[in-house]
């Protein structure tokens, strides 16, 4: 075991490096052997070549300007790179090559002069050969510099860091490449993020989600560094992939079985066409035929619903399908009456009979070998687009089939996630198992499978998962009610049970009131009325239960405690709110009963109380309180309400927590959310700053900020610089408010949200926090600047650990809880680590991985003299994992970074219209760029912003 004194010291480096570096090894605790997911890499004496790619249009006879400019980008340039490989003259280089299809080759030997340009003629993946008429594209391959792939292993690896943080992130994104490559050439394997490689093959192993989506199996892999060596760490994962099915049978599977489709409204059509854009599809009433004459299906892409003001520039009749085109006479824009429209509400205008036409009767009449297996004049499903807003191309669903191996990236519903859960995760034993017998083969590092990894030097030291040393540190006990016979919760293990137990700090609730959402399709009924008054008085009493004291009895609303919800703000669940707005600060605690658990309901309600009203408010789902008699549930719900109303539910003593305990030490957590993939161009990114406000570390307020998102130049990685110095000044003068103007001393930074090759990003965030100090100073007598100690977390990662194996027993388990590691998949240089501080309560626990990039704390704590920093970090780490005030357990990463991560959630909750491109202002009140029309709704403070009223609070968890 490395022990203090004999870690590495500080090298030269040239450069300033995005780290601090590693001050020893933690030797608190006592000895764990664990095994991690990871194999250890052997490298010949190799060099790699490596190759940027270019790709742009051909010049044709028809092209009024230089197509030579015209450079592919994308899916349309990973095709071209994928048809240029194929070509004759590569089949002899193809077993030394590896390609991310974008920006990188890589080959073992030199590429002759002759093949660093090659011509290809474009046609999409799912077409098997090119059409008529189809463009022709050039592929350039230019030779960049030479990877030496040993001496990297013997130099950058080493204990003294030589310079090369470059040559480092290059030489894993070569090995990284070329893992990737190998799946992306097996027909039966659909690779996704580059790491990921799922087999459509085997239909036995596909788990059904509901709502037309399905999880499929496969692998993650990824090569990392560690100290002196490479390692591959491989980890099973589950991906969500649209069902492939017919068009219809999704959208039906989609909506729930008791909602007619021609009674969605406006919310609901705008929703599922954000689940089927991008969608490809095959044709199933028409065919095409390829070169060779044969006939070929007909592939095109879902672009929405038909919209009511789709091909304003007139249209006309096509043999596809119902192509919007130019009406050189007069413009005669499709009839769609709504959004969601059938094929029966769809018109056009058939320039050859002069009138308007339905896409069901013209389908009828054109395909009637089609129309006689399907009955449109019956259809009740939506008419989809498959070609552009400005020229559309109507398609039935019922003509359209969904094709396979097509990812899902949204969001999954709850009831999606728990199925996820429950049909993917897996127990360690079985995790293992699947690593070591199938992982290998997956990516191709298993001979005789893959004899490319000679081609690049590459072998395994062992097939079997390597062997670590940890710390197993000490458990702690947290406690309830702050008097002077403090009521104690006696851990068993990190777990505790709150029954019996008040919270440290009850939170004054002076008025508090309830309402009952009913469904719109269902009305008001006595049932109601029964139901939501017993919900809402055993609420009350488990309150009580927990030291909460509220009024007797709640108040009396003029309308009843029953109320139908529409998602509008001048609504009358909206007026119910404006109500409560007009009692200033005095505001009510109000208690929700909801009939469902509808994430679309819940997030319009959570936007309503928090962003438009103000008013405090808890969700309770009728069905989960059972009759009333989940007490568990009714606790939860309770931890939530002390919190939002600036309680505190426990506490943990003060010698565990150590210095951050002094009531001089800010504890900061950051974190970011990005637009989903299906956002519109321009969309934002949300930043989150949540900080404690003394040394209990129990309440957390949030600062929320938008930013350019991550499709943006520069966005979506750091935080831009007037984001953060804001926040923090934000969060520093509420601290002065609460301590008679004195500001922290010391504040701990831990970020979310990086990935391990942006650590860079620190160099440009930790100044921007340094200034927003210096402008609260400004209005201070002290010149003490508080110093920063700046961490990184992370979750997002695939390094598990697992014990041993019992010599008795016959299955591999999880480490115990509060397992530390820092050797053996830790670099040498950089202080990092990683904790498993909770017990996993389902599946294979995941470590939380921390690296410190700034420190002016810890090692000046480290106390006395000569004492180890890495265990002071590694004991305050982990014993503020037991403060996270929502949960009656320890969880898996320090609160700071969790609750950011929930507002941050909270924020996309606001965010939703911006997200999904509706319920905006008109492109005419803005501008005609899409991109900047997106991005100033957005920054319009009304749609990210908290109210006044809760903005210092914990509204968010």
């Amino acid at each position: 075991m490395p022990s203090y004194e004999n870690a590495p010291k500080a090298g030269p480096c040239e450069g300033p490096q995005p780290f601090v570096a590693r001050p020893g090894y933690c030797t608190t605790g006592r000895r764990v052997d664990v095994k991690v997911n990871c194999f250890k890499l052997v490298l010949s004496k190799l060099k790699l070549m490596t190759y940027s790619i270019d790709v742009a249009r051909q010049a044709s006879p028809d092209d009024n300007v230089n197509a030579s400019t015209w450079s592919a980008k994308g899916p349309l340039k990973s095709q071209c790179i994928r048809f240029a490989l194929k070509q004759a003259k590569f089949n002899s280089y193809c077993n030394g090559i590896a390609t991310d299809h974008q920006v990188n080759l890589y080959s073992a030997v030199q590429l002759p002069e002759s093949h660093l340009e090659t011509t290809i003629k474009y046609h999409t993946e799912f077409e098997p050969s090119p059409q008529p008429g189809a463009k022709n594209y050039v592929v350039r391959f230019k030779q960049g510099r030479t990877l030496d792939l040993f001496a990297f292993v013997q130099n950058n690896m080493s204990q003294v860091l030589s310079s090369g943080q470059t040559s480092k992130n290059d030489i894993l994104t070569a090995l990284n490449i070329f893992l990737g490559d190998f799946a992306q050439r097996q027909p039966e394997t659909m690779t996704y993020l580059k790491d990921r490689s799922y087999n459509l093959r085997h239909e036995g192993t596909r788990k059904y989600l509901g709502g037309g989506l399905e999880a499929i199996p496969g692998f993650f892999s990824g090569v990392r560094p560690a100290c002196k060596c490479l390692l591959l760490n491989m980890n099973p994962t589950d991906g969500a992939f649209y069902k492939s099915q017919s068009l219809i049978q999704l959208m039906e599977d989609w909506i729930p079985a008791t909602r007619d489709p021609r009674a969605m409204n406006l919310e609901e059509c705008n929703a599922l066409q954000t689940f089927l854009k991008g969608l490809w599809i095959k044709a199933r009433h028409l065919t095409k035929k390829d070169d060779n004459g044969k006939k070929q299906p007909w592939i095109k892409r879902i672009r929405g619903l038909a919209q009511t003001r789709g091909g304003q520039a007139g249209l006309k009749e096509k043999a596809k399908g119902v192509d919007i085109l130019p009406d050189k006479e007069a413009s005669r824009p499709p009839r769609v009456s709504r959004i969601g429209a059938d094929s029966k509400e769809v018109e056009f205008w058939h320039e050859a009979e002069r009138r308007y036409l339905t896409v069901a009767a013209y389908f009828q009449r054109e395909y009637p070998e089609f129309s006689q297996e399907v009955d449109l004049s019956s259809s009740k499903c939506c008419v989809v687009n498959v070609g552009n807003e400005k020229r559309p191309i109507y398609l039935p669903a019922e003509a359209c089939e969904v094709l396979p191996g097509q990812a899902y990236k949204q969001t999954l519903s709850p009831k999606q996630t728990e199925k996820m859960i429950g049909a993917t995760v897996q127990s360690p034993h079985v995790n293992k198992n699947a690593i070591e017998k199938n992982g290998l083969s997956a990516v191709g590092l298993k001979l005789p499978a893959n004899r490319r990894m000679e081609s690049f030097g590459l072998s395994l030291r062992s097939a079997s998962l390597m062997d670590v040393e940890g710390r197993a540190l000490e458990t702690i006990t947290v406690r309830y009610r702050n008097s002077s016979t403090p009521e104690v919760a006696r851990n068993k293990s990190t777990s505790w049970n709150i029954r019996g137990m008040r919270f440290a700090t009850p939170a004054p609730i002076k008025r508090w009131t309830y309402v009952k959402i009913l469904d719109p399709r269902t009305g008001p009924t006595a049932v109601d009325v029964r139901e939501a008054a017993k919900v809402a008085t055993e609420f009350q009493k488990r309150l009580i239960h927990h030291g909460v004291m509220l009024p007797g009895k709640p108040e009396s609303n003029r309308d009843g405690h029953l109320e139908v919800f529409d998602g509008r703000v001048d609504g009358p669940f909206g007026k119910r709110l404006k109500q409560f707005d007009r009692l200033g600060a005095d505001l009510p605690l109000l208690l929700i009963v909801l009939p469902d658990d509808n994430k679309h309901r819940y997030e319009r309600l959570k936007d309503l109380c928090d962003r438009a009203y103000g008013v405090r408010n808890v969700c309770a789902i009728a069905e989960k309180i059972g009759g009333c008699n989940n007490l568990q549930y009714l606790s939860n719900l309770c931890l939530k309400v002390n919190l939002k109303m600036s309680g505190i539910n426990h506490i943990v003593p003060a010698k565990p927590l150590g210095f951050i305990e002094d009531n001089k030490t800010m504890r900061v957590g950051i974190d970011v959310t990005h637009p989903p993939e299906t956002a519109p161009e321009g969309a934002p990114s949300v930043v989150a700053m949540v900080a404690s406000t003394d040394g209990r570390i129990a309440q957390w307020p949030a600062e929320l900020r938008i930013q350019e998102g991550r499709s943006r130049k520069g966005g979506g990685i750091e935080i831009t610089t007037e984001n953060l110095r804001t926040m923090l000044s934000v969060h520093l003068r509420r601290w002065t408010a609460r301590h008679q103007g004195r500001l922290p001393t010391k504040i701990l930074v831990y970020r979310d949200g990086i990935g391990e090759s942006q650590y860079v990003v620190s160099q440009k965030e930790l100044p921007q926090l340094q200034l927003a100090c210096e402008d609260v100073l400004k209005d201070k007598s002290t010149d003490e600047r508080p110093r920063i100690t700046f961490i990184v977390c992370a979750k997002r990662h695939q390094i598990r650990f697992y014990a041993p194996q019992d010599p008795k027993g016959d299955f591999v388990k999880n480490p115990p809880a509060s397992t530390y590691v820092d050797t053996g998949v830790t670099e040498s240089r950089p202080w990092d680590f990683y904790l498993l501080a909770h017990e996993s309560v389902k599946g294979t626990a995941r470590a939380a991985h921390y690296i410190v990039l700034h420190d002016d704390v810890i090692r000046r704590e480290a106390q006395p003299p000569g004492s180890s920093p890495a265990n002071l970090l590694a004991k305050v780490t982990h014993n503020m994992c037991y403060l996270f005030g929502r949960c009656t357990t320890s969880v898996s990463i320090v609160p700071a970074v969790d609750y950011a991560h929930l507002a941050c959630s909270r924020a996309r909750f606001y965010m939703q219209d911006v997200y999904a491109g509706t319920g905006g202002p008109s492109p005419a009140t803005l501008s005609d760029d899409t991109a900047l029309m997106v991005w100033q709704w957005g920054l319009n403070a009304l749609y990210w912003k908290p109210h006044d009223k809760v903005k210092d609070t914990m509204f968010y968890v």
